[in-house]
């Protein structure tokens, strides 16, 4: 719906006209409620929300005939049962632009896609103490191997 790219959330909720205003106006919301001390930055172009300090959680865009929540993963889609009425695509929300989602939903989407990024970086760190612990192994390993 913008034309030249915003630096702002604020710049992008300005520049879109109403009814999107209002309805993107109304995801921000529950996703801050959802979200506290979540960082608000544009990110490919539309406002995204990143955890404090952490990885981003969703997006929201205005479209001509309808308004976009990305929560970023399909799997996450499916662990909201409610999420799928408004599902277009793999892991894309739509509503119409008159018509927000539920400020429920999108405070479950949000809380999952939380403990989706908690739980990739417990897992990442469990991977890369494995790898450390077996480093000085590797090493010996190819020291050897030069002699």
């Amino acid at each position: 719906m913008t034309q030249a790219k915003p630096a702002t959330v604020a710049d992008y909720l300005a520049s879109t006209p109403q009814p999107h205003r209002r309805t993107l106006q109304a995801m921000r919301r529950a996703i801050l409620a959802a979200l506290p001390g979540a960082e608000e930055r544009i990110s490919y172009g539309i406002p995204g929300f990143r955890e404090p300090g952490g990885n981003f959680v969703v997006w929201i865009a205005a479209f001509p005939k309808h308004c976009s929540l990305f929560p970023a993963n399909a799997d996450l889609v499916a662990a909201v049962p409610e999420a799928k009425r408004y599902l277009a695509g793999r892991a894309t929300l739509h509503c119409p632009p008159d018509k927000p989602f539920p400020a429920s939903l999108v405070r479950k989407v949000v809380k999952a896609r939380v403990a989706q990024n908690k739980a990739w970086r417990a897992s990442r760190a469990a991977r890369r103490a494995g790898a450390a612990k077996h480093k000085p192994e590797r090493k010996a390993r190819r020291q050897v191997a030069k002699r």
